[in-house]
């Protein structure tokens, strides 16, 4: 059968890369434990690195995107398997088994094995907008859990919620911080006792 030049170019057009094509690999590669490149990423997509750096911003930009949407979906999974199973105090065990989640993370474990400053720095600092978006997640749990008359803590929401993510972080980075093993049922059990 005969085709015509407009099939011929259809047949052979292949589809375009688009910021979100780039971000998806770039969270494919963190989830499998690959260095996050720009160079690499721009020639796995198609484009220019010039073209991939107007897209996700410098290296930093784009592993602080990632880790951060990683990180969403992984607490709106847990929340609804929490909510679920009706544990209350949510907060707590929620934060409990994030802990976990990150210590399971291949790109979580390259990064604090070959980059535990560059990681630190973008998760627990203002050197990144990573801290300020989770210290805003942990506030709508507490707030939650408050509402519900679970938290009697005396401290203002986002008080609380800083002081409770950075006894996360503590936790969640001690492979960073101390060298240590994450401990997600200690976090957990200091958690509950900070949260009454």
């Amino acid at each position: 059968m005969a085709s015509t030049g407009l099939g011929n170019r259809l047949a052979q057009d292949t589809p375009r890369a688009t910021v979100a094509t780039a971000f998806r690999a770039a969270c494919r590669w963190f989830l499998e434990g690959r260095r996050l490149d720009i160079s690499a990423l721009a020639d796995e997509v198609g484009v220019s690195r010039v073209t991939m750096h107007r897209w996700v911003g410098t290296r930093d930009d784009l592993l602080t995107e990632v880790m951060w949407h990683l990180t969403s979906r992984t607490i709106d999974h847990l929340q609804a398997d929490i909510d679920a199973e009706g544990i209350s105090p949510r907060t707590p065990e929620l934060l409990g088994r994030y802990i976990d989640a990150v210590a399971r993370t291949t790109g979580v474990q390259r990064l604090q094995r070959e980059e535990p400053e560059a990681f630190v720095r973008l998760c627990t600092t203002g050197a990144s907008t990573f801290q300020q978006r989770i210290v805003g997640r942990v506030a709508e749990l507490l707030a939650a859990d408050r509402a519900a008359g679970h938290i009697a803590v005396d401290l203002e929401i986002e008080e609380l919620a800083f002081a409770t993510v950075r006894l996360l972080e503590a936790y969640a980075h001690a492979p960073s911080l101390t060298g240590k093993a994450a401990d997600p049922v200690l976090a957990t059990r200091v958690l509950r006792a900070f949260l009454r």
